[in-house]
C-alpha cells in the first residue's frame, strides 16, 4: 500500500506495471482514492475520432478560479492535450486574460520543438478563446478553431477528462497527508 501512496494513488494495473515485486493483492481498498476519485456517470464516447498524426487536433480548456491563490498569485490553469499522443501541457495563469499570450507560447514551442503546426484547436466557447486576438492568430496560421456547444462540456471530453485526472491526483495526495 505504501507504493500506492508514494506513486500518487495509481490504479492496481498501473501499480503492478511500476512495482514488479508487488505482493499479490486483488483489490486496492484505499479510502483516499474512493474520496478523491468519485465522479458522475459518463457521457457516451464518440468512436473513431482519434487523430492519426501529432498536433492535428489539440484540445484545450481553462480551469479555475481556485478559492485561494497560489503563493505566486496563480488562480487558473490551462491545458493543451494532443489528441494523437495525449501528451499534455499545463500552464498556470494569474488571470483568464493570460490565455492568448500562453497559447502563442505553446504554439511556438510546438513549432520549435517538434517542427509541427497545430491544425485544429478544440475548446469551449469561453470568451478568452473566441476573442479577436485568438481568432486572428488562428486564422493567420491556418488553425481551425472548433468550439463546443454552450453548456456541453462533454464535447470537449478529452480536455475535461484530463482536468479530472489532474484534480483527482492532487485531491487524493491531499487526502493522504
Amino acid at each position: 500500500m505504501q507504493w500506492h501512496f508514494r506513486l500518487g494513488h495509481p490504479s492496481l494495473q498501473k501499480l503492478r506495471q511500476a512495482v514488479l515485486d508487488l505482493s499479490p493483492i486483488s483489490v486496492l481498498e484505499c479510502e483516499a482514492c474512493q474520496l478523491g476519485k468519485h465522479h458522475r456517470s459518463s457521457f457516451p464516447r464518440s468512436i473513431g475520432s482519434h487523430q492519426s498524426s501529432p498536433f492535428s487536433l489539440v484540445h484545450s480548456d481553462i480551469w479555475g478560479p481556485i478559492r485561494i491563490k497560489s503563493y505566486s498569485g496563480f488562480q487558473y490553469f490551462v491545458i493543451f492535450v494532443d489528441d494523437f499522443s495525449r501528451m499534455t501541457w499545463l500552464f498556470l495563469m494569474k488571470d483568464r486574460s493570460d490565455l492568448p499570450k500562453i497559447f502563442v507560447t505553446f504554439y511556438n514551442e510546438i513549432l520549435g520543438q517538434f517542427d509541427r503546426r497545430i491544425k485544429i484547436l478544440r475548446s469551449d466557447n469561453a470568451l478568452e478563446y473566441v476573442q479577436s486576438f485568438m481568432h486572428d492568430f488562428c486564422v493567420e496560421r491556418g488553425i481551425v478553431h472548433q468550439t463546443t456547444c454552450p453548456h456541453t462540456c462533454q464535447q470537449n471530453g478529452i480536455a475535461e477528462r484530463k482536468h479530472r485526472h489532474l484534480l483527482e491526483v492532487a485531491r487524493t495526495l491531499i487526502f493522504n497527508m
